[in-house]
């Protein structure tokens, strides 16, 4: 057993630096340490000079973990996956010369924890492309289509959909083949599309063909190994009989919660409320309601956000929610409201006003301030 985890029937438990996060994970639940991720994990966090963090892990410290994990994992910035056009994720081909000796590892422990995410019934604020998603479900090269290239590069989009209608005249001015040059962080290369396609003319017979070779090139061929390698990781927690049932939407789902508007009585009805002393309390949060009901669905959003560290919520509601969603009324009118993510607590300080509340949240929403680590 390497340091840093331990494995038992009831549970894995991890020891991890925050400031090394990704990694200490990485190694404490590798398929070696930790083989059967659907059993609880129990995280210690030690802080920058190596101080172990105080907390209660009552679920609430695991949630945290899992959350940053995936944040920092799924960072284009750690150069395992890129943005769209539309800042949807897919998984960056230039990762294989990133990481040429440990790419697929990567890959497999991204899948993973994505998985583990799923079964625990969490949710993590990550939107993937759907033509990954579709190709980690299983799907076939052929159900990966032009339209899927809007998303990923609109300019690149329009200049294959154009080549469907120009003359025969205008194609061959294009002087076009059946190849494609890519530079991969420095590491410029000649693909052909088909088989000796740098000898192939591209004509008004064959540019469909042309354009599907260069569609599944660029969404499907070139992310192939990453994507088996994290289906792979994904297999290892989730039956991929039972995950091949749900379409790409679903499992954007499963992962980050239902993309409609936040019902406000749900939330209501699954959020218990903490430290109410009288009457006026009670008061206050049916006014802390009411103004929550009057904000914009962005703002909804960001509330939620700023409370549970997602924007959407479960895909069967609140009740789903776990923790549960929790208020605890703080009697000081100096601060500005916080909240414990892990343990989606918020703490909510009892103003003046009903314009003092509603400015107050606005305010905290917007900066994403007063956020706090228990």
């Amino acid at each position: 057993m390497e340091e840093g985890s331990s494995h038992r029937r009831t549970g894995i438990n991890i020891a991890v630096r925050r400031q090394h996060l990704y990694e200490d994970a990485f190694k404490g639940l590798s398929f070696g340490n930790a083989p059967n991720l659907r059993l609880p994990i129990k995280v210690s966090m030690t802080n920058w000079v190596g101080l172990s963090e105080v907390g209660i892990d009552g679920g609430g410290i695991f949630r945290e973990f899992l959350t940053e994990l995936i944040r920092t994992g799924f960072d284009p910035d750690r150069g395992f996956f890129k943005y769209t056009h539309d800042r949807l994720l897919y998984p960056n081909p230039s990762s294989i010369q990133l990481y040429p000796d440990s790419y697929s590892d990567h890959f497999f422990f991204l899948g993973r924890i994505v998985a583990k995410l799923i079964y625990e019934k969490q949710m993590a604020e990550i939107r993937f492309a759907e033509f990954f998603v579709a190709q980690l479900l299983g799907r076939r090269q052929m159900d990966v289509d032009l339209h899927h290239l809007k998303s990923y590069d609109p300019a690149l989009y329009k200049h294959l959909k154009n080549l469907r209608n120009i003359t025969a005249d205008e194609l061959a001015a294009l002087e076009l083949d059946f190849s494609v040059i890519i530079d991969d962080v420095g590491y410029v290369q000649t693909i052909d599309l088909v088989p000796g396609g740098r000898s192939i003319r591209v004509t008004t017979e064959n540019r469909l063909e042309y354009i599907r070779a260069y569609v599944n090139l660029f969404l499907y061929k070139r992310i192939e190994p990453l994507v088996d390698a994290m289906r792979a990781g994904v297999s290892t927690v989730i039956d991929p009989g039972w995950l091949a049932m749900f379409s790409p939407s679903e499992l954007q789902t499963l992962v980050s919660g239902a993309d409609a508007d936040l019902d406000i009585d749900d939330m209501m009805k699954h959020c218990a409320v903490h430290n109410i002393k009288d009457d006026a309390d009670r008061e206050y949060i049916n006014i802390f309601w009411s103004v929550v009901g009057e904000m914009s669905p962005e703002d909804k959003r960001g509330l939620l956000k700023f409370i549970t560290g997602c924007s959407r919520p479960p895909i069967e509601g609140f009740k789903m929610l776990y923790p549960a969603l929790g208020i605890q009324l703080v009697h000081d009118s100096d601060h500005l409201p916080t909240s414990a993510t892990c343990m989606n607590l918020f703490k909510l300080p009892i103003y003046s006003s009903r314009s003092k509340l509603k400015e107050k949240l606005r305010y905290a929403i917007n900066a994403g301030a007063g956020f706090e680590l228990s």
